[in-house]
């Protein structure tokens, strides 16, 4: 019974973690999408907006 327990702790501690990281990825992804669109709006065109946005990635990042 022990080990039933224990190997479904770790399957459920395995999905919990994926969850987690699969939000973050989308996190990240709805961030980078609302910082683009701003930067591309509001920062004087492309070629203001991408060395902006790569300023934005590595602090980020």
């Amino acid at each position: 019974m022990d080990e039933l327990r224990t190997g479904t702790a770790n399957v459920l501690t395995y999905t919990l973690r994926d969850t987690l990281r699969g939000r973050g990825i989308a996190g990240y992804a709805l961030f980078f999408a609302a910082v683009s669109a701003g930067l591309l709006r509001f920062g004087g065109g492309l070629e203001r907006a991408l060395p902006s946005l790569a300023s934005v990635t590595l602090l980020v990042v």
